[in-house]
């Protein structure tokens, strides 16, 4: 039985002027996976993330969060999903820990799990790193 993904992207292109910023881009994220971007700059990462956020408007293909067009995504939906930290002086001088609490705090949660998900994702010896 097939599941339906919680965000994906198919076939997904976009487009500066003349310039082809993401061509044909597909990937699905599946409940309880870890998914990242990894890539040089100008790989199209940032502009894949404002397309999942509605910041920017996609040329051609589709996008879906919990199986509905991103076009009909509600700001509950947006609740419901991780946030993006970015490269910042601040995060960077924190430990992994320190920026699971400060992003816990930040969503209004308690941040008690913090433990069992750094044991998850294979960082509980990193934590305070």
């Amino acid at each position: 039985m097939m599941t339906t993904p919680l965000l994906s992207m198919d076939d997904v292109s976009l487009s500066f002027k003349t310039k082809n910023v993401l061509n044909h881009l597909s990937f699905a994220i599946e409940s309880g996976s870890c998914f990242g971007f990894l890539g040089p700059s100008g790989a199209g990462k940032t502009t894949t993330i404002k397309l999942l956020t509605r910041q920017l408007v996609k040329d051609a293909g589709r996008i879906a969060l919990f199986g509905r067009p991103i076009e009909h995504a509600t700001p509950n939906d947006y609740n419901r999903i991780g946030i993006l930290s970015d490269t910042s002086a601040l995060y960077e001088r924190m430990t992994i820990e320190d920026n699971l609490r400060f992003y816990a705090k930040v969503r209004g949660v308690t941040g008690n799990n913090i433990p069992t998900l750094l044991e998850r994702m294979n960082l509980a010896d990193d934590r305070k790193t």
